[in-house]
């Protein structure tokens, strides 16, 4: 990454519950009105799979898929990372831990407040 981009990582099972739609929504409105974050910043959303056999569970991923897919062609910079990186697979903590270690901000984000997890710290920097 170039030194001036700025990285905010994400990292969830692949699950509505979990705010992924929603940040994604956050990162295009936040590029629509601060264009000049354009080509300098960049959402990394790790979803590890979950409840894959099921269909509603299919199309969420779908959509997460299609909803990131039409906010990087929106705002790609030519020669500059894409605004969204989805990486929708299941990862090491050594893996994760270095994204967080790279990352200028960590987004947690879950729907329900009285999930495990969902109580407390929302987003760190």
């Amino acid at each position: 990454m170039p030194i001036a981009h700025r990285i905010a990582v994400g990292v969830d099972r692949f699950d509505y519950t979990k705010g992924i739609l929603e940040r994604l929504l956050a990162v295009e409105r936040l590029l629509e009105k601060h264009p000049e974050l354009r080509g300098q910043f960049s959402f990394v959303q790790i979803a590890a799979p979950t409840r894959s056999s099921l269909e509603e569970y299919q199309n969420f991923q779908a959509r997460i898929t299609r909803t990131v897919e039409r906010i990087n062609g929106r705002f790609h910079v030519d020669g500059r990372p894409d605004p969204i990186c989805l990486i929708a697979e299941q990862q090491d903590s050594y893996t994760v831990n270095t994204f967080f270690r790279g990352a200028d901000t960590c987004v947690v984000t879950s729907l329900r407040w009285n999930e495990p997890g969902g109580q407390g710290v929302r987003c760190c920097a």
